[in-house]
Order: C-alpha cells, then sequence, then structure tokens
C-alpha cells in the first residue's frame, strides 16, 4: 500500500457533481449516436448537423432573451412607476374654496 497522499482523499462536492454531469453527458451522447446510426445509416452525419444548427438557433433565443431578465423581474415596480406617472400627468391638483 502506497502512502502517496495524492492517492487517498475525499470527493468533494465540485468533483461528485463534475463525475455525475460528465457520466450522464456522455452516456447520453453515446446513446444517442448508437440509435442516430441505427436509424438514420448514412445521413447520421447530417442529422447531426442539423441539430448543431437547430442547437445555435435555440441559443441565441435564449441569448437575447437573457438579456431582458433584468426587466422581467423588475415589471411590477416599472408598471407601478407607469401608473404613478400617468396620475401624476392627468389629474388636476384639488383645490379648496375658502
Amino acid at each position: 500500500m502506497d502512502n502517496n497522499p495524492h492517492t487517498h482523499g475525499k470527493v468533494g462536492l465540485f468533483s461528485a457533481l463534475g463525475i455525475g454531469i460528465g457520466g450522464m453527458v456522455g452516456g447520453g451522447i453515446f446513446a444517442v449516436q448508437g440509435e442516430a446510426i441505427l436509424l438514420a445509416k448514412q445521413a447520421t452525419p447530417l442529422a447531426f448537423m442539423l441539430g448543431g444548427i437547430l442547437a445555435l438557433i435555440t441559443f441565441a433565443g435564449v441569448a437575447v432573451a437573457s438579456g431582458f431578465i433584468f426587466i422581467a423581474f423588475q415589471g411590477f415596480e416599472l408598471i407601478a412607476n407607469a401608473i404613478r406617472d400617468i396620475q401624476y400627468r392627468y389629474s388636476e391638483p384639488i383645490q379648496t374654496y375658502s
């Protein structure tokens, strides 16, 4: 048994997450690739290219929408400010007669 401190240790949270995510993604890639080859035969590279293009289009939409997230979470505040502004602009001051 060797006493190298680098071979004995605990797996941390991030290491465990990396192992789990890597296993799921890797397993998914190989499983999908096998099914694609069985179904599409010679058109498998074309199917993967079309899937990549679709993923890029989807990512572009998400990237554009992510710029609006900050605004979306302030929606109620923006609406309340707009209502106050409209009330201030279009309401006439109350006049009292003495």
